[in-house]
Formats: structure tokens, C-alpha cells, sequence
């Protein structure tokens, strides 16, 4: 028996089903929202600028504290953008192209099949009322 405190997340799951892409749809919202934020894709640009750059470095070249850009080199690092790889004292943090490349490619996929279910019906803008 679902209890009243139980219902809303019952008729969530019954709402919304996964279907078979439920791990790409998971995969790219991870992604999608590692590059969500200005900061971490400054920090990418950096990256992308060099081969590997030490954490200091980064502290240097963003006007945050230390532990603000570790928290987005960590979003960063679970999404797969970048590696991070300790030596002595030092952090060293590298960009991985083909997690670029793969995300493109998800995007692609995952926005195609979109268009290829689309109706034919012309789309119709919102307007918000007040």
C-alpha cells in the first residue's frame, strides 16, 4: 500500500518512464551540466590552451579562491573533461579532447532524434502572461 507521503514520487515515476537511452540521457545531463557554468568553461579555454597546467596556475589566471576552482575542477573531473593527476604537492590537471568529441557527438545524436520525431507542425512561440 503507497501511503499519502508516498504518492507524489509514485505519480512521478508513472509520469515520467525511462526508456532505453536512460544511461545517454544521464551521461549528457552530467556533461550538459559541467559546462553550464562560465567559470568552468574559462578553465577549459585555459586548458585547451596548454598541455597541462598545475592548480596554482588556474588560481592565477581566475580571479576565485583556491577551493571554489577545486570544486569546479572536480565537476569537471566526474563529467570527464579533464584528468587530474597528483606529483608531490602539486596537481596536475589535463584537458581530454575526445570527452569534447564524445559530448558533440551525444548532442548530435541525442538532438537528431529529436527532429526525426517532430511532427510537421510549425512551432509555435510562448508568450507569458503576467
Amino acid at each position: 500500500m503507497v501511503t499519502k507521503s508516498e504518492q507524489p514520487a509514485q505519480q512521478a515515476k508513472q509520469q515520467y518512464s525511462f526508456d532505453a537511452d536512460r544511461q545517454a540521457n544521464l551521461a549528457l545531463a552530467t556533461k550538459a551540466k559541467a559546462l553550464s557554468h562560465p567559470v568552468r568553461l574559462e578553465i577549459l579555454r585555459i586548458l585547451a590552451a596548454c598541455d597541462t597546467a598545475c592548480c596554482a596556475d588556474l588560481v592565477s589566471n581566475v580571479p576565485l579562491a583556491q577551493s571554489t576552482i577545486s570544486q569546479h575542477l572536480k565537476v569537471l573531473c566526474e563529467a570527464g573533461f579533464i584528468t587530474m593527476e597528483s606529483k608531490g604537492r602539486m596537481t596536475c590537471i589535463s584537458l581530454c579532447p575526445l570527452a569534447a568529441e564524445d559530448t558533440l557527438k551525444s548532442l548530435r545524436v541525442f538532438f537528431g532524434d529529436l527532429f526525426d520525431e517532430r511532427t510537421e507542425a510549425p512551432c509555435v512561440p510562448l508568450t507569458l502572461e503576467r
